[in-house]
């Protein structure tokens, strides 16, 4: 789907609140002009930038880089099912080097699980 630059300006302009290149920047630590030559193709976010894009953004820096087509890395889906709430999720794991493993199936169910009581917990209230 196209360049760095173009999905930092696709992603700010389909944001709901509609930030300009300053917002972004200001949110972010950068200065405007930094920012603005990111989205034009002028130089490319450092790590730290990267990190921050894609906490504003809510999205992976894969997605920012082009490296997956797939806006966010992880996925929390409940849905009611005839015996409770049904979760389709996955668990992004990190180790010293920044690449993941599959979790294990205890992690998953054990994460499953702390989601369902907490689900369960909001809906009492």
């Amino acid at each position: 789907m196209g360049t760095l630059g173009d999905r930092l300006r696709k992603l700010r302009q389909e944001r709901e609140d509609k930030p300009r290149q300053e917002d972004v920047a200001i949110a972010t630590g950068y200065s405007r002009a930094t920012y603005a030559n990111w989205e034009i193709g002028r130089g490319e976010p450092d790590h730290d930038a990267l990190r921050a894009l894609s906490k504003y953004f809510n999205c992976s820096a894969d997605y920012l880089l082009g490296l997956s087509d797939q806006y966010r890395s992880s996925s929390l889906k409940a849905e009611e099912s005839e015996d409770g709430i049904e979760l389709d999720f996955r668990i992004a794991a990190s180790n010293e080097d920044g690449y993941g493993r599959e979790p294990s199936p205890e992690l998953k169910r054990f994460v499953q699980d702390i989601i369902k009581e907490e689900l369960d917990r909001v809906k009492k209230k």
